[in-house]
């Protein structure tokens, strides 16, 4: 798994977060790294199968980017995450919440809402996460 915290600040404390708590794993990478093509490097060196993207708010990709991110590398799996702002509005673009299989928007911790799945029918409302 490749975590990608597109402010630096993020990576050291997501990372710090993770030893804290004793869930840090060396099958866990944790990186700050805003140039596409350093990402892709970074991503084939080390073999992961599994991204999230934190936040594609703030790389400034394109759809054809993450499309093409995900195709090259035969990812099993790629986590977009998206900010939005005070409003609920999301931040920047909006084409990524149309590209996406699901949204799921948490509300508090162990709480989310999933606004859209293209995987059938969910429950409305606030669902807990285990």
């Amino acid at each position: 798994v490749f975590y990608v915290a597109y402010e630096e600040i993020g990576a050291a404390s997501f990372a710090d977060k993770l030893r804290a708590t004793e869930t840090f794993s060396d099958r866990l990478y944790v990186a700050c790294i805003n140039d596409f093509p350093r990402l892709m490097r970074a991503v084939r060196s080390v073999g992961a199968r599994f991204v999230f993207l934190d936040s594609v708010s703030h790389a400034y990709l394109e759809p054809g980017d993450v499309a093409r991110f995900a195709r090259e590398l035969n990812l099993s799996g790629l986590v977009l995450l998206a900010h939005e702002t005070k409003d609920g509005q999301s931040k920047g673009d909006t084409f990524w919440s149309h590209m996406v299989d699901a949204v799921v928007q948490f509300t508090r911790p162990g709480f989310a809402i999933i606004e859209k799945s293209r995987y059938g029918p969910f429950s409305s409302g606030e669902v807990a996460i285990p």
